[in-house]
């Protein structure tokens, strides 16, 4: 089966895309397929590349499942989706179904009380139990309890740039002042001029589920 997945990338569009996609291509290399990223944006390839998922292009012939996942793609990007696919899985977050497509894939909470406007053969996947979560989450380990100081905290702001960052751990730092600070920066994004002992710059990461399990709280 020829499963290819088009998502948006880069230091405007971080890694939401590609990292909720990333999760559906785990769960089919677990049947047994090999889907395809297609037309990745060079900055983001290594991070692809580290998943061990093979990229290629889009124009590469017919495919029996295209998955799609993009805020810019325009009418001629979905008529050529719609096009080249035997089935079309849209991951949509606004309800205003972008094109003709086969299956939607909303997993938010508030995704069921949208008004879908989608054609009458669309499927729809709505809600939180169709959140696609990578391989590393699919096992949980129970709920945490912590009613100690914050001894560990995480700042994750997404993989793209974000001019909110300097400001919310010069924030954490100010009032965590006996708190460790562990701040996630994308592939696109350099560490600001912002030095202090209790802080640490981590940058590209592969997963965060290793912060996720070592801190105490989050700023997301």
């Amino acid at each position: 089966m020829r499963i290819g997945i088009r998502a948006d990338g880069g230091a405007q569009a971080g890694l939401g895309h590609l990292g909720r996609c990333a999760a559906l291509a785990q769960a089919f290399r677990t049947l047994g397929q090999r889907p395809i990223f297609l037309d990745v944006p060079s900055g983001c390839r290594p991070w692809v590349r580290a998943l061990g998922f093979p990229m290629g292009r889009f124009e590469s012939g017919r495919w029996d499942i295209l998955i799609a996942d993009s805020y810019r793609f325009g009418k001629r990007d979905w008529r050529a989706l719609r096009l080249q696919a035997r089935e079309l899985v849209v991951i949509d977050d606004s309800g205003r179904t972008p094109c003709d497509c086969d299956w939607v894939l909303n997993g938010q909470p508030f995704a069921p009380e949208l008004t879908w406007k989608s054609k009458r053969r669309t499927s729809l996947m709505l809600g939180a139990k169709f959140l696609p979560l990578r391989r590393e989450y699919w096992r949980h380990a129970g709920p945490r309890r912590h009613g100690g100081p914050i001894k560990k905290l995480l700042v994750t702001l997404g993989g793209g740039r974000s001019a909110l960052v300097k400001g919310v751990v010069e924030t954490s730092l100010r009032e965590l002042p006996k708190a460790q600070v562990h701040a996630v920066l994308g592939p696109h994004c350099a560490p600001p001029r912002l030095r202090d002992a209790r802080l640490t710059w981590h940058h590209g990461l592969a997963s965060l589920r290793p912060l996720i399990a070592a801190c105490d709280a989050a700023v997301s």
